[in-house]
C-alpha cells in the first residue's frame, strides 16, 4: 500500500504492508487476521469477520478506524468492508447510495456512486494472471466534521477484484479535499494505491 499526500506546497509519500490470513470459515463467514506495518514503524493487528460478499459482520474494529484516520485513508475506501446492498451485479450496472460514517468524533457524509465496468482476464505485475471484475467509484458532496475542522471534497478511483473470491487485487483512490480550521483553508490531495503481492514463504 502506498499513500502520496500533497498539501501546502509539501509532498509526502509513505508505504505500508497489509498481511492477511484466513483463520476460519463457518460456511457463511470468514474470520480474517490482519497485520498492517508502515515504513515509519507503526503497526496494527486485528481480526475481523466478513461474509461471502466481503462485508464486515458486526461493528468495524476500533483498530481499523484508528489506522485509517491515522493514514488519512478513512475516507478513501467507500464500501470497503461495508454493507453492500446486493449479492450480484451486472456489467454496466451502477449503484448510488448515501455515505454516512461516524469514526471516533468525526462525522462523514457524502454520495457514493459505484459502477461495475468490466469482467476480464488481466495480467498484474509480479503476481500473474487473474480473472477479475473492475469497479469504478466516486464520492461526491463529501463532508467531514471534527471539532472545529471541516473537510469538503471528492474521491474518484477504481478497484480490480478477483472474480471468484471478490478479494482486491489492485485498488486506487484519488482524494481531493479542502480543509477549513480557525478561519484558514488549505487544499489536501491524497493518492492511495493498494496492490496484491506474493510473499515467499519459508
Amino acid at each position: 500500500m502506498t499513500i502520496a499526500l500533497s498539501a501546502m506546497g509539501m509532498q509526502v509519500s509513505q508505504s505500508a504492508m497489509i498481511y492477511m490470513e484466513v483463520l476460519d470459515f463457518d460456511g457463511e463467514n470468514y474470520t480474517i487476521y490482519y497485520r498492517i506495518e508502515t515504513e515509519t514503524g507503526i503497526s496494527e493487528d486485528f481480526t475481523v469477520r466478513v461474509n461471502k460478499q466481503g462485508s464486515i459482520v458486526g461493528e468495524l474494529p476500533p483498530e481499523i478506524q484508528q489506522f485509517w484516520v491515522l493514514e488519512g485513508g478513512s475516507m478513501s475506501l467507500p464500501g470497503f468492508g461495508g454493507n453492500f446492498p446486493k449479492t450480484e451485479a451486472a456489467v454496466g450496472e451502477e449503484i448510488q447510495s448515501p455515505l454516512s460514517l461516524d469514526i471516533s468524533d468525526m462525522h462523514i457524509t457524502g454520495n457514493v456512486k459505484i459502477r461495475f465496468s468490466e469482467i476480464t482476464t488481466k495480467t498484474f505485475a509480479d503476481i500473474g494472471e487473474f480473472k477479475v471484475f473492475k469497479v469504478d467509484f466516486s464520492v461526491s458532496d463529501l463532508r467531514a466534521t471534527y471539532q472545529n475542522v471541516v473537510v469538503t471534497g471528492s474521491i474518484d478511483g477504481y478497484g480490480y477484484y478477483e472474480y471468484n473470491t471478490c478479494l482486491p487485487v489492485e485498488y486506487f483512490a484519488r482524494d481531493s479535499f479542502s480543509v477549513s480550521q480557525d478561519g484558514q483553508t488549505y487544499t489536501v490531495n491524497i493518492d492511495l494505491q493498494i496492490k496484491l503481492i506474493e510473499l515467499n514463504r519459508s
